[in-house]
C-alpha cells in the first residue's frame, strides 16, 4: 500500500526504527520504496528488468531527502523508458549529481618520458613481447627490431620520428633483398 511519504513522517519513522525491515511505498512517486529497518531508513528504486522484479539502493535518510529520493527515481524511470541501463554505476553518477557524494577522481594518466629514446622504446616493447608471447616469436621480434637498417633510428626520441621514415627503414630492408624480413620488420613496428 502505498503512503504519503512526508518530512514528518519521516521524522517520526527515524525515531521509532521498526524491529523488522518493512518497506512503505511513496505514494507520490512510483517505484520509491523507504525501506524501515533496525539499522536505518533507506531509499530504494523498485523496478522491473525483462519482467524480475528489481530492486537499487539510493541512499539513507536523511542523508538523501524525500525530494531528492524522488527526483533520482523519476530520472530512472524516464531513462528506463528510453532503454537507458539503470544500475549501481546510474545510481552513483546521479549521488554525485545531487551533490551527496563526490566524483571520483579521474584515473592518473600514464607518464610516458618526454624525452622516450628509440632505444629505450624498442627495449620496453620487446620486454613487453618476452612476457606475453612464446620465447621464438620474442627473439624473432628482436631480431627485426635490431636490424641494421634500423640503427639511423638511434639516439632519436620517438615523438619526432614519423611513420614515413619508419617506411624509408623497411624500404631498405625491402631493396637488400630481405623481402620477407621487410614485411616482418613492418608487421612488428606497426604496433609499436
Amino acid at each position: 500500500m502505498a503512503t504519503d511519504l512526508t518530512q514528518k513522517l519521516l521524522e517520526r519513522m527515524q525515531a521509532q526504527r521498526s524491529s523488522i525491515a518493512q518497506d512503505v511505498s511513496d505514494g507520490r512517486q512510483r517505484g520509491l520504496v523507504l525501506r524501515n529497518a533496525p539499522t536505518g531508513l533507506t531509499w530504494w528504486l523498485r523496478t522491473k528488468a525483462n519482467g524480475k522484479p528489481r530492486r537499487l539502493l539510493l541512499g539513507s535518510f536523511p542523508g538523501m531527502s524525500i525530494a531528492t529520493a524522488r527526483s533520482v527515481v523519476s530520472d530512472a524511470t524516464d531513462a528506463l523508458r528510453r532503454g537507458e541501463n539503470v544500475d549501481a554505476s546510474w545510481v552513483a553518477a546521479r549521488r554525485v549529481e545531487a551533490g551527496l557524494n563526490e566524483a571520483p577522481p579521474a584515473p592518473p594518466e600514464p607518464e610516458r618520458p618526454k624525452t622516450w629514446l628509440w632505444e629505450d622504446a624498442r627495449d620496453a616493447y620487446l620486454a613487453d613481447a618476452a612476457r606475453r608471447l612464446r620465447p621464438a616469436i620474442a627473439n624473432g621480434y628482436r631480431q627485426f627490431l635490431h636490424h641494421p637498417a634500423l640503427v639511423p633510428l638511434a639516439g632519436r626520441t620517438v615523438a619526432d620520428i614519423t611513420r614515413q621514415q619508419l617506411a624509408v627503414v623497411v624500404a631498405d630492408v625491402f631493396h637488400a633483398g630481405a623481402e620477407t624480413q621487410s614485411t616482418n620488420t613492418a608487421n612488428v613496428l606497426r604496433p609499436m
